[in-house]
């Protein structure tokens, strides 16, 4: 049985790397730091990018995987149909977004990179554009 009505647009799961991070945002905003679970995907999950539809409901999603053997999304995007996959400025503002939840926003100051005008994410020292996602 799969999950993909109950989702939002993206979903993803910052916790993957166990860095030693608090995500303040991710019990605020839950919905967004679950697992997209379906028993069958078309085609098959593979590390790396992938477009795919869930078998069950027909949803499609953009997923971008972890590298393991029996590998799972670790960042997801709906789409609404096969016709159509996200551009990559899309998905890159997607994946910002979904970061600021994560961190629960934004500070007052400005990210420690030379030159960038970005205020930092909470409890962080950069901006997110130069933190990645997931």
């Amino acid at each position: 049985m799969c999950n993909c009505s109950d989702l939002p647009e993206i979903v993803g799961d910052p916790l993957y790397n166990n860095i030693a991070i608090t995500f303040v945002g991710i019990s605020a905003n839950p919905e967004y730091f679950q697992e997209a679970e379906s028993d069958s995907w078309e085609p098959e999950l593979e590390f790396g990018e992938c477009n795919v539809r869930c078998k069950e409901c027909g949803q499609y999603w953009y997923f971008e995987c972890a590298p393991e053997e029996s590998t799972f999304p670790l960042f997801g995007l709906k789409y609404r149909d096969h016709g159509y996959e996200p551009f990559q400025s899309e998905i890159e503002e997607k994946k910002e977004w979904l970061s600021i939840l994560a961190h629960g926003g934004t500070q007052e100051s400005e990210c420690r990179i030379k030159g960038c005008k970005n205020l930092k994410l909470l409890g962080r020292e950069l901006c997110v554009k130069h933190i990645t996602f997931p």
